[in-house]
Protein backbone atom coordinates (compact mmCIF):
# COMPACT_ATOMS: atom_id res chain seq x y z
CA UNK A 1 0.00 0.00 0.00
CA UNK A 2 1.29 3.44 -0.85
CA UNK A 3 1.34 5.86 2.02
CA UNK A 4 0.99 9.62 1.86
CA UNK A 5 2.23 11.89 4.61
CA UNK A 6 0.96 15.39 5.21
CA UNK A 7 4.09 16.93 6.74
CA UNK A 8 4.11 19.63 9.40
CA UNK A 9 7.33 20.56 11.21
CA UNK A 10 7.14 21.89 14.71
CA UNK A 11 10.42 23.56 15.73
CA UNK A 12 9.86 24.45 19.35
CA UNK A 13 11.56 27.49 20.79
CA UNK A 14 13.10 26.30 24.02
CA UNK A 15 12.86 28.11 27.27
CA UNK A 16 15.65 30.44 28.31
CA UNK A 17 16.54 28.20 31.21
CA UNK A 18 17.05 25.26 28.85
CA UNK A 19 19.35 27.29 26.52
CA UNK A 20 21.51 28.48 29.38
CA UNK A 21 21.95 24.91 30.51
CA UNK A 22 22.41 22.34 27.73
CA UNK A 23 20.63 22.38 24.37
CA UNK A 24 18.21 19.41 23.91
CA UNK A 25 19.47 17.16 21.12
CA UNK A 26 16.26 16.90 19.10
CA UNK A 27 13.24 18.70 17.77
CA UNK A 28 9.59 17.75 17.43
CA UNK A 29 8.20 16.40 14.22
CA UNK A 30 4.52 15.83 13.35
CA UNK A 31 2.93 14.41 10.22
CA UNK A 32 -0.59 13.31 9.21
CA UNK A 33 -0.43 9.87 7.54
CA UNK A 34 -2.97 8.84 4.88
CA UNK A 35 -3.17 5.89 2.51
CA UNK A 36 -3.22 6.26 -1.27
CA UNK A 37 -7.00 6.78 -1.27
CA UNK A 38 -6.54 9.69 1.09
CA UNK A 39 -8.01 7.79 4.09
CA UNK A 40 -6.43 8.54 7.45
CA UNK A 41 -4.39 5.77 9.09
CA UNK A 42 -5.92 6.14 12.51
CA UNK A 43 -4.52 4.41 15.61
CA UNK A 44 -2.00 2.55 13.44
CA UNK A 45 1.36 1.15 14.63
CA UNK A 46 4.01 2.23 12.11
CA UNK A 47 7.78 1.92 11.57
CA UNK A 48 9.66 5.14 10.78
CA UNK A 49 13.14 5.86 9.28
CA UNK A 50 14.40 9.46 9.40
CA UNK A 51 17.40 10.61 7.29
CA UNK A 52 19.16 14.00 7.33
CA UNK A 53 21.08 14.98 4.15
CA UNK A 54 23.21 18.03 3.35
CA UNK A 55 23.08 20.32 0.26
CA UNK A 56 20.13 18.60 -1.48
CA UNK A 57 17.42 15.97 -1.06
CA UNK A 58 19.70 13.32 -2.54
CA UNK A 59 22.83 14.92 -1.09
CA UNK A 60 25.35 13.71 1.49
CA UNK A 61 23.78 11.57 4.22
CA UNK A 62 24.95 12.94 7.57
CA UNK A 63 22.56 11.21 10.01
CA UNK A 64 19.94 8.40 10.08
CA UNK A 65 17.75 6.96 12.84
CA UNK A 66 14.87 4.42 13.29
CA UNK A 67 11.59 4.69 15.27
CA UNK A 68 10.07 1.18 15.41
CA UNK A 69 8.84 0.76 18.98
CA UNK A 70 5.64 2.45 20.10
CA UNK A 71 5.18 4.65 17.06
CA UNK A 72 1.40 5.07 16.96
CA UNK A 73 -0.83 7.44 15.02
CA UNK A 74 -3.78 8.91 16.94
CA UNK A 75 -7.42 8.75 15.91
CA UNK A 76 -6.81 11.66 13.48
CA UNK A 77 -3.85 9.89 11.75
CA UNK A 78 -1.34 12.28 13.40
CA UNK A 79 2.13 10.87 14.00
CA UNK A 80 4.31 12.66 16.59
CA UNK A 81 7.99 11.97 17.30
CA UNK A 82 11.21 13.73 18.25
CA UNK A 83 13.90 13.71 15.57
CA UNK A 84 17.12 13.01 17.41
CA UNK A 85 15.67 10.49 19.89
CA UNK A 86 15.51 7.53 17.54
CA UNK A 87 18.05 4.72 17.27
CA UNK A 88 21.12 5.95 15.30
CA UNK A 89 22.01 3.67 12.38
CA UNK A 90 25.74 4.49 12.13
CA UNK A 91 28.54 6.18 14.01
CA UNK A 92 27.37 9.81 13.68
CA UNK A 93 25.17 10.98 16.54
CA UNK A 94 22.53 13.66 16.26
CA UNK A 95 24.58 15.93 18.53
CA UNK A 96 27.46 15.92 16.06
CA UNK A 97 25.51 17.59 13.21
CA UNK A 98 26.98 21.01 12.40
CA UNK A 99 23.80 22.92 11.73
CA UNK A 100 25.77 25.91 10.43
CA UNK A 101 27.11 23.87 7.53
CA UNK A 102 23.77 23.50 5.71
CA UNK A 103 21.44 23.60 3.98
CA UNK A 104 19.91 20.42 5.39
CA UNK A 105 17.01 18.24 4.23
CA UNK A 106 14.85 15.67 6.11
CA UNK A 107 13.68 12.48 4.41
CA UNK A 108 10.95 10.38 6.14
CA UNK A 109 10.17 6.75 5.24
CA UNK A 110 7.23 4.88 6.86
CA UNK A 111 6.21 1.18 7.07
CA UNK A 112 2.45 1.04 7.91
CA UNK A 113 2.93 -2.47 9.38
CA UNK A 114 5.44 -1.30 11.95
CA UNK A 115 8.42 -3.01 10.30
CA UNK A 116 11.23 -1.85 8.02
CA UNK A 117 9.55 -2.15 4.61
CA UNK A 118 9.66 1.60 4.12
CA UNK A 119 8.07 3.73 1.48
CA UNK A 120 9.68 7.15 0.93
CA UNK A 121 6.80 9.51 1.02
CA UNK A 122 8.21 12.96 1.69
CA UNK A 123 11.38 15.10 1.69
CA UNK A 124 11.62 18.72 2.78
CA UNK A 125 14.34 21.32 3.42
CA UNK A 126 14.95 22.49 6.95
CA UNK A 127 14.58 26.22 6.48
CA UNK A 128 15.53 26.81 10.12
CA UNK A 129 16.67 24.84 13.14
CA UNK A 130 16.31 25.67 16.81
CA UNK A 131 18.87 28.35 17.69
CA UNK A 132 20.12 26.33 20.66
CA UNK A 133 21.13 23.48 18.35
CA UNK A 134 22.88 25.87 15.94
CA UNK A 135 24.79 27.62 18.73
CA UNK A 136 25.78 24.38 20.39
CA UNK A 137 27.46 22.96 17.27
CA UNK A 138 29.00 26.13 15.78
CA UNK A 139 31.04 27.45 18.65
CA UNK A 140 28.32 29.51 20.29
CA UNK A 141 28.14 30.08 23.99
CA UNK A 142 27.92 33.31 25.81
CA UNK A 143 27.12 35.83 23.06
CA UNK A 144 28.32 39.45 23.00
CA UNK A 145 25.70 42.09 23.60
CA UNK A 146 25.10 44.87 21.10
CA UNK A 147 25.49 48.50 22.23
CA UNK A 148 22.97 50.12 19.91
CA UNK A 149 19.77 49.23 18.18
CA UNK A 150 20.49 47.60 14.82
CA UNK A 151 23.86 46.09 15.77
CA UNK A 152 24.52 42.87 13.86
CA UNK A 153 25.90 39.67 15.41
CA UNK A 154 28.06 37.60 13.04
CA UNK A 155 30.56 34.74 13.29
CA UNK A 156 34.19 35.58 12.45
CA UNK A 157 36.79 32.79 12.43
CA UNK A 158 36.20 31.29 15.91
CA UNK A 159 34.06 33.79 17.79
CA UNK A 160 30.94 35.91 17.61
CA UNK A 161 31.46 39.53 16.64
CA UNK A 162 29.30 42.67 16.73
CA UNK A 163 29.08 44.78 13.55
CA UNK A 164 27.70 48.22 14.51
CA UNK A 165 24.88 49.64 12.50
CA UNK A 166 26.10 51.53 9.42
CA UNK A 167 25.29 55.07 8.37
CA UNK A 168 22.99 56.42 5.70
CA UNK A 169 23.82 55.53 2.07
CA UNK A 170 26.01 52.61 3.02
CA UNK A 171 25.51 49.02 2.00
CA UNK A 172 26.37 45.75 3.71
CA UNK A 173 28.82 43.72 1.62
CA UNK A 174 31.43 40.98 1.84
CA UNK A 175 34.96 42.31 1.37
CA UNK A 176 37.87 39.88 1.38
CA UNK A 177 35.71 37.28 3.14
CA UNK A 178 34.52 39.66 5.89
CA UNK A 179 31.19 41.34 6.47
CA UNK A 180 31.36 45.14 6.52
CA UNK A 181 29.63 48.36 5.58
CA UNK A 182 30.95 50.17 2.50
CA UNK A 183 30.06 53.27 0.51
CA UNK A 184 28.57 52.85 -2.94
CA UNK A 185 31.84 54.03 -4.45
CA UNK A 186 35.47 53.81 -3.25
CA UNK A 187 37.27 56.99 -2.24
CA UNK A 188 40.92 57.92 -2.87
CA UNK A 189 43.02 61.05 -2.55
CA UNK A 190 46.56 61.80 -3.70
CA UNK A 191 48.28 63.14 -0.60
CA UNK A 192 51.90 63.50 -1.74
CA UNK A 193 53.75 64.31 -4.96
CA UNK A 194 56.13 61.78 -6.48
CA UNK A 195 59.67 61.38 -5.18
CA UNK A 196 62.82 59.42 -6.07
CA UNK A 197 62.35 60.52 -9.69
CA UNK A 198 64.93 59.20 -12.17
CA UNK A 199 64.98 59.15 -15.95
CA UNK A 200 62.89 55.94 -16.00
CA UNK A 201 61.19 55.52 -12.60
CA UNK A 202 59.52 57.34 -9.71
CA UNK A 203 57.52 56.67 -6.54
CA UNK A 204 54.22 58.20 -5.41
CA UNK A 205 52.06 57.96 -2.32
CA UNK A 206 48.30 57.51 -2.45
CA UNK A 207 45.83 57.76 0.41
CA UNK A 208 42.97 55.29 0.24
CA UNK A 209 40.12 56.79 2.26
CA UNK A 210 37.61 53.96 1.75
CA UNK A 211 38.06 50.92 -0.41
CA UNK A 212 34.40 50.49 -1.35
CA UNK A 213 34.87 46.71 -1.30
CA UNK A 214 37.26 47.09 -4.23
CA UNK A 215 39.83 44.35 -4.88
CA UNK A 216 42.09 46.21 -7.30
CA UNK A 217 44.23 48.30 -5.01
CA UNK A 218 45.35 51.89 -5.47
CA UNK A 219 46.63 52.61 -8.97
CA UNK A 220 47.41 55.55 -11.22
CA UNK A 221 47.07 56.04 -14.93
CA UNK A 222 49.47 58.34 -16.72
CA UNK A 223 48.30 60.51 -19.60
CA UNK A 224 47.44 64.14 -20.31
CA UNK A 225 43.87 63.31 -19.17
CA UNK A 226 44.25 60.43 -16.74
CA UNK A 227 41.11 58.41 -16.14
CA UNK A 228 40.10 54.82 -15.73
CA UNK A 229 40.09 54.04 -19.45
CA UNK A 230 43.05 56.01 -20.83
CA UNK A 231 46.80 56.18 -20.51
CA UNK A 232 49.34 53.61 -19.39
CA UNK A 233 48.54 51.67 -16.22
CA UNK A 234 50.89 51.52 -13.23
CA UNK A 235 49.77 49.67 -10.08
CA UNK A 236 51.18 48.74 -6.72
CA UNK A 237 49.31 45.47 -7.12
CA UNK A 238 46.95 44.35 -9.82
CA UNK A 239 44.97 42.07 -7.51
CA UNK A 240 44.32 41.76 -3.81
CA UNK A 241 42.45 43.62 -1.10
CA UNK A 242 43.58 46.98 0.30
CA UNK A 243 42.42 48.50 3.54
CA UNK A 244 42.15 52.23 3.99
CA UNK A 245 45.53 53.87 4.42
CA UNK A 246 48.55 55.32 2.58
CA UNK A 247 50.25 53.26 -0.10
CA UNK A 248 53.60 53.79 -1.86
CA UNK A 249 53.48 52.94 -5.57
CA UNK A 250 56.53 52.22 -7.72
CA UNK A 251 56.37 53.53 -11.30
CA UNK A 252 58.78 51.90 -13.75
CA UNK A 253 59.41 51.92 -17.50
CA UNK A 254 58.98 55.68 -17.76
CA UNK A 255 60.48 57.64 -20.64
CA UNK A 256 63.32 60.06 -19.82
CA UNK A 257 62.80 63.83 -20.00
CA UNK A 258 59.03 63.39 -20.15
CA UNK A 259 56.21 65.15 -18.28
CA UNK A 260 53.54 62.83 -16.87
CA UNK A 261 50.06 63.71 -15.62
CA UNK A 262 48.73 61.29 -13.06
CA UNK A 263 46.08 60.70 -10.42
CA UNK A 264 45.11 57.83 -8.20
CA UNK A 265 41.86 55.99 -8.71
CA UNK A 266 39.94 52.97 -7.53
CA UNK A 267 36.85 51.41 -8.98
CA UNK A 268 34.28 48.73 -8.39
CA UNK A 269 31.02 47.69 -9.97
CA UNK A 270 29.36 50.91 -8.88
CA UNK A 271 31.92 53.28 -10.44
CA UNK A 272 35.25 55.05 -9.91
CA UNK A 273 36.67 57.67 -7.61
CA UNK A 274 39.68 59.82 -8.52
CA UNK A 275 42.26 61.74 -6.61
CA UNK A 276 43.71 65.11 -7.57
CA UNK A 277 45.63 65.38 -10.85
CA UNK A 278 49.30 66.21 -10.49
CA UNK A 279 52.25 66.28 -12.88
CA UNK A 280 55.94 65.43 -12.67
CA UNK A 281 58.85 65.21 -15.10
CA UNK A 282 61.43 62.46 -15.36
CA UNK A 283 65.10 63.33 -15.49
CA UNK A 284 67.06 63.84 -18.70
CA UNK A 285 68.89 60.68 -19.82
CA UNK A 286 72.48 61.53 -20.72
CA UNK A 287 73.23 60.01 -24.11
CA UNK A 288 76.66 58.74 -25.18
CA UNK A 289 78.87 60.58 -27.67
CA UNK A 290 80.62 58.70 -30.48
CA UNK A 291 82.91 59.70 -33.36
CA UNK A 292 83.80 57.66 -36.44
CA UNK A 293 87.51 58.53 -36.68
CA UNK A 294 88.63 56.77 -39.85
CA UNK A 295 87.56 54.30 -42.55
CA UNK A 296 90.11 52.89 -45.00
CA UNK A 297 89.05 50.60 -47.85
CA UNK A 298 92.07 48.90 -49.37
CA UNK A 299 91.72 46.90 -52.57
CA UNK A 300 93.59 43.63 -52.38
CA UNK A 301 94.72 41.47 -55.33
CA UNK A 302 92.38 39.07 -57.00
CA UNK A 303 92.41 35.55 -55.73
CA UNK A 304 95.45 34.21 -57.61
CA UNK A 305 93.87 30.77 -57.93
CA UNK A 306 91.46 32.27 -60.47
CA UNK A 307 94.28 32.94 -62.95
CA UNK A 308 95.07 29.25 -63.47
CA UNK A 309 91.96 27.56 -62.21
CA UNK A 310 90.56 24.88 -64.43
CA UNK A 311 86.94 25.56 -63.51
CA UNK A 312 84.31 28.20 -64.19
CA UNK A 313 84.17 30.94 -61.57
CA UNK A 314 83.94 34.71 -61.33
CA UNK A 315 86.80 37.00 -60.38
CA UNK A 316 86.92 38.10 -56.77
CA UNK A 317 87.17 41.80 -55.96
CA UNK A 318 88.65 41.75 -52.47
CA UNK A 319 88.60 44.77 -50.16
CA UNK A 320 89.70 45.11 -46.57
CA UNK A 321 87.95 47.73 -44.47
CA UNK A 322 89.81 49.19 -41.50
CA UNK A 323 87.55 51.06 -39.08
CA UNK A 324 88.27 53.21 -36.05
CA UNK A 325 85.64 54.81 -33.79
CA UNK A 326 85.91 56.65 -30.47
CA UNK A 327 83.37 56.54 -27.64
CA UNK A 328 83.90 59.95 -26.03
CA UNK A 329 81.35 59.39 -23.24
CA UNK A 330 78.82 56.72 -22.27
CA UNK A 331 76.44 59.06 -20.43
CA UNK A 332 73.88 56.97 -18.56
CA UNK A 333 74.07 54.10 -21.04
CA UNK A 334 75.27 50.63 -20.08
CA UNK A 335 75.87 47.59 -22.29
CA UNK A 336 75.25 49.57 -25.48
CA UNK A 337 76.27 48.09 -28.84
CA UNK A 338 78.44 50.02 -31.30
CA UNK A 339 77.51 49.35 -34.93
CA UNK A 340 78.56 50.50 -38.42
CA UNK A 341 76.39 51.16 -41.50
CA UNK A 342 77.24 52.10 -45.08
CA UNK A 343 75.56 53.21 -48.28
CA UNK A 344 76.45 54.49 -51.76
CA UNK A 345 74.26 57.53 -51.05
CA UNK A 346 74.89 60.25 -48.47
CA UNK A 347 72.67 60.45 -45.39
CA UNK A 348 73.33 56.84 -44.38
CA UNK A 349 71.25 55.59 -41.41
CA UNK A 350 70.67 52.40 -39.45
CA UNK A 351 68.30 51.01 -42.11
CA UNK A 352 71.14 50.81 -44.65
CA UNK A 353 73.80 48.07 -44.96
CA UNK A 354 74.87 46.78 -41.54
CA UNK A 355 78.42 45.85 -40.54
CA UNK A 356 79.00 44.16 -37.21
CA UNK A 357 82.51 45.56 -36.94
CA UNK A 358 82.62 45.72 -33.14
CA UNK A 359 81.09 42.69 -31.48
CA UNK A 360 79.70 42.71 -27.96
CA UNK A 361 78.64 45.53 -25.67
CA UNK A 362 80.48 48.79 -24.98
CA UNK A 363 80.92 49.54 -21.29
CA UNK A 364 83.76 52.07 -21.30
CA UNK A 365 85.00 55.04 -23.27
CA UNK A 366 87.96 54.75 -25.63
CA UNK A 367 88.95 53.96 -29.21
CA UNK A 368 87.59 50.85 -30.88
CA UNK A 369 89.22 49.45 -34.01
CA UNK A 370 88.24 46.63 -36.34
CA UNK A 371 89.03 45.13 -39.75
CA UNK A 372 86.83 43.24 -42.17
CA UNK A 373 87.40 41.56 -45.54
CA UNK A 374 84.79 42.02 -48.28
CA UNK A 375 84.50 39.97 -51.45
CA UNK A 376 82.72 40.83 -54.63
CA UNK A 377 80.74 37.61 -54.24
CA UNK A 378 79.26 38.73 -50.90
CA UNK A 379 79.12 42.50 -51.47
CA UNK A 380 78.92 42.84 -55.28
CA UNK A 381 78.43 46.62 -55.11
CA UNK A 382 81.74 47.10 -53.33
CA UNK A 383 83.91 47.56 -56.44
CA UNK A 384 86.91 49.67 -57.38
CA UNK A 385 86.55 53.40 -57.93
CA UNK A 386 83.34 53.71 -55.90
CA UNK A 387 82.18 56.32 -53.36
CA UNK A 388 80.97 54.73 -50.11
CA UNK A 389 79.46 56.54 -47.08
CA UNK A 390 79.89 55.27 -43.50
CA UNK A 391 78.47 56.05 -40.05
CA UNK A 392 78.84 54.55 -36.60
CA UNK A 393 75.81 54.46 -34.32
CA UNK A 394 74.49 53.24 -30.97
CA UNK A 395 70.91 52.64 -29.81
CA UNK A 396 70.19 53.60 -26.20
CA UNK A 397 66.70 53.54 -24.66
CA UNK A 398 65.17 53.60 -28.13
CA UNK A 399 67.23 56.64 -29.19
CA UNK A 400 69.70 56.30 -32.10
CA UNK A 401 72.99 58.20 -31.66
CA UNK A 402 74.96 58.68 -34.90
CA UNK A 403 78.52 59.73 -35.55
CA UNK A 404 79.38 62.13 -38.34
CA UNK A 405 79.41 60.63 -41.84
CA UNK A 406 82.62 59.67 -43.66
CA UNK A 407 82.90 59.21 -47.46
CA UNK A 408 85.57 56.82 -48.76
CA UNK A 409 86.56 56.26 -52.41
CA UNK A 410 87.55 52.65 -53.01
CA UNK A 411 90.94 51.93 -54.48
CA UNK A 412 91.66 50.11 -57.76
CA UNK A 413 92.27 50.80 -61.43
CA UNK A 414 89.40 48.71 -62.89
CA UNK A 415 87.13 50.94 -64.91
CA UNK A 416 89.82 53.53 -65.50
CA UNK A 417 91.21 54.36 -68.95
CA UNK A 418 94.02 52.10 -70.16
CA UNK A 419 97.15 52.94 -72.09
CA UNK A 420 95.42 52.57 -75.47
CA UNK A 421 92.33 54.55 -74.45
CA UNK A 422 90.17 51.53 -73.71
CA UNK A 423 88.96 50.30 -70.29
CA UNK A 424 90.99 48.37 -67.72
CA UNK A 425 88.96 45.35 -66.60
CA UNK A 426 91.64 43.52 -64.62
CA UNK A 427 94.59 44.57 -62.46
CA UNK A 428 96.78 41.78 -61.06
CA UNK A 429 98.32 44.26 -58.66
CA UNK A 430 101.83 43.26 -59.74
CA UNK A 431 103.68 43.09 -63.06
CA UNK A 432 104.39 39.42 -63.85
CA UNK A 433 104.77 37.36 -67.03
CA UNK A 434 105.16 40.57 -69.01
CA UNK A 435 101.84 42.15 -68.06
CA UNK A 436 99.69 43.53 -65.20
CA UNK A 437 96.56 44.99 -66.84
CA UNK A 438 93.90 43.66 -69.19
CA UNK A 439 92.42 46.41 -71.37
CA UNK A 440 89.41 46.10 -73.71
CA UNK A 441 88.46 48.28 -76.67
CA UNK A 442 86.23 51.22 -75.69
CA UNK A 443 83.44 49.81 -77.90
CA UNK A 444 82.59 46.47 -79.40
CA UNK A 445 83.25 46.02 -83.12
CA UNK A 446 80.22 46.96 -85.22
CA UNK A 447 79.76 43.67 -87.10
CA UNK A 448 78.99 40.20 -85.78
CA UNK A 449 81.27 37.51 -87.20
CA UNK A 450 81.84 33.75 -87.21
CA UNK A 451 84.30 32.02 -84.92
CA UNK A 452 85.39 30.23 -88.10
CA UNK A 453 86.60 26.91 -89.49
CA UNK A 454 83.65 24.77 -88.43
CA UNK A 455 84.65 21.10 -88.69
CA UNK A 456 88.28 21.96 -87.83
CA UNK A 457 89.82 21.38 -84.41
CA UNK A 458 92.48 23.94 -83.61
CA UNK A 459 93.65 22.29 -80.36
CA UNK A 460 96.01 23.61 -77.69
CA UNK A 461 93.73 26.51 -76.71
CA UNK A 462 93.87 27.49 -73.00
CA UNK A 463 91.06 28.82 -70.83
CA UNK A 464 93.15 30.79 -68.32
CA UNK A 465 93.59 34.53 -67.95
CA UNK A 466 96.78 35.58 -69.76
CA UNK A 467 96.44 33.08 -72.62
CA UNK A 468 94.23 35.03 -75.07
CA UNK A 469 97.11 36.34 -77.23
CA UNK A 470 98.62 32.85 -77.64
CA UNK A 471 95.18 31.35 -78.42
CA UNK A 472 94.57 33.98 -81.13
CA UNK A 473 97.85 33.12 -82.88
CA UNK A 474 97.05 29.38 -82.79
CA UNK A 475 93.63 29.97 -84.39
CA UNK A 476 95.08 32.12 -87.19
CA UNK A 477 97.77 29.52 -87.91
CA UNK A 478 95.22 26.67 -88.17
CA UNK A 479 92.36 28.48 -89.96
CA UNK A 480 92.70 30.33 -93.27
CA UNK A 481 89.13 31.67 -93.24
CA UNK A 482 89.11 35.44 -93.56
CA UNK A 483 87.09 37.84 -91.38
CA UNK A 484 86.64 35.47 -88.45
CA UNK A 485 86.69 36.64 -84.77
CA UNK A 486 90.43 36.01 -84.22
CA UNK A 487 91.24 37.71 -87.54
CA UNK A 488 89.33 40.97 -86.86
CA UNK A 489 90.78 41.22 -83.32
CA UNK A 490 94.34 40.66 -84.58
CA UNK A 491 93.84 43.31 -87.28
CA UNK A 492 92.33 45.82 -84.80
CA UNK A 493 94.52 48.89 -84.37
CA UNK A 494 93.49 51.49 -81.80
CA UNK A 495 95.21 54.13 -79.69
CA UNK A 496 98.47 53.50 -81.43
CA UNK A 497 98.53 49.83 -80.35
CA UNK A 498 98.21 46.77 -82.63
CA UNK A 499 98.61 44.01 -79.98
CA UNK A 500 94.91 43.28 -79.62
CA UNK A 501 93.64 39.66 -79.44
CA UNK A 502 90.49 37.57 -78.99
CA UNK A 503 90.12 37.03 -75.17
CA UNK A 504 90.43 33.58 -73.63
CA UNK A 505 87.44 32.15 -71.82
CA UNK A 506 88.53 33.43 -68.36
CA UNK A 507 89.60 36.78 -69.78
CA UNK A 508 86.18 37.20 -71.42
CA UNK A 509 84.50 36.28 -68.10
CA UNK A 510 86.55 38.98 -66.37
CA UNK A 511 85.48 41.44 -69.06
CA UNK A 512 81.70 40.94 -68.71
CA UNK A 513 81.87 40.56 -64.93
CA UNK A 514 83.88 43.74 -64.41
CA UNK A 515 81.69 45.65 -66.80
CA UNK A 516 78.55 44.63 -64.90
CA UNK A 517 80.06 45.40 -61.50
CA UNK A 518 81.64 48.71 -62.42
CA UNK A 519 78.61 49.93 -64.41
CA UNK A 520 80.91 52.32 -66.24
CA UNK A 521 81.91 50.27 -69.31
CA UNK A 522 79.38 50.65 -72.16
CA UNK A 523 78.21 48.10 -74.72
CA UNK A 524 78.72 44.87 -72.79
CA UNK A 525 75.24 43.45 -73.24
CA UNK A 526 75.77 41.08 -76.20
CA UNK A 527 77.09 37.53 -76.47
CA UNK A 528 80.84 37.51 -77.23
CA UNK A 529 83.19 34.97 -78.79
CA UNK A 530 86.12 33.69 -76.72
CA UNK A 531 89.25 32.02 -78.07
CA UNK A 532 88.23 28.65 -76.56
CA UNK A 533 86.82 25.61 -78.36
CA UNK A 534 84.26 23.14 -77.06
CA UNK A 535 83.49 19.90 -78.95
CA UNK A 536 86.48 21.00 -81.04
CA UNK A 537 85.10 20.34 -84.48
CA UNK A 538 81.80 22.22 -84.23
CA UNK A 539 81.47 24.60 -81.26
CA UNK A 540 83.24 27.40 -79.40
CA UNK A 541 82.65 29.02 -76.00
CA UNK A 542 80.83 32.35 -75.64
CA UNK A 543 80.22 34.61 -72.64
CA UNK A 544 77.47 37.03 -71.78
CA UNK A 545 76.91 39.41 -68.89
CA UNK A 546 74.69 37.93 -66.14
CA UNK A 547 74.18 34.57 -67.94
CA UNK A 548 77.92 33.71 -67.94
CA UNK A 549 79.31 31.03 -70.28
CA UNK A 550 77.57 29.50 -73.28
CA UNK A 551 78.19 27.59 -76.54
CA UNK A 552 77.60 28.42 -80.20
CA UNK A 553 78.37 26.73 -83.51
CA UNK A 554 81.55 28.08 -85.05
CA UNK A 555 79.54 29.20 -88.08
CA UNK A 556 77.14 31.30 -85.95
CA UNK A 557 77.46 35.07 -85.85
CA UNK A 558 78.46 36.64 -82.51
CA UNK A 559 79.95 39.94 -81.25
CA UNK A 560 83.64 40.48 -80.53
CA UNK A 561 85.42 42.85 -78.13
CA UNK A 562 89.20 43.01 -78.70
CA UNK A 563 91.50 42.87 -75.66
CA UNK A 564 95.15 43.66 -75.01
CA UNK A 565 97.51 43.22 -72.07
CA UNK A 566 100.43 45.29 -70.82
Amino acid sequence: MKIRIALAFVALILAASEMIAQAPQGFNYQAVVRNEEGVLLSNASVGVQVSVTRDSIGGTLVYQELHQSGMQTNQNGLLTLVIGEGTPQWSTNFSQINWGDGPYFVQVCIDPDGGSNYTLTTSSQLLSVPYALFAANTGGGDLPQGANEGDILYWNDDSWQILPLGTNYQKLCVCNGQLRWAPYQPSVNTVMAVYDVTESSARMEVELIDNGCDEGGPCIRVSTDPNAVSGALFCSGSTGYYESGIYSIQLDNLEPNTTYYARAYMGNITGYDYGDVFSFSTEQFELPQIVLDEVILQRLNYDSSFISADYDSLPQFIFRGDFSASVLSLGDATNAQLRLVWSFDPGVDMNDNQINAWGGNINSTGTYEASQIWYWSTVPQMTPNTDVYFRAYMVVNGTVIYSDEIMVHTQGSEGSVGAAGGYIVYDKGVYTDGWRYLEIAPNELPDSVEWGCEGLSVGGLWYDAGSGAENTNLILQACNQQGIAADVCSDFNFGGYADWFLPSWKEALIMVTSGTALQSIPDLENEYWTSAEEYWLSSAITVRAIEGSGLALKSDLRSVRPMRRY
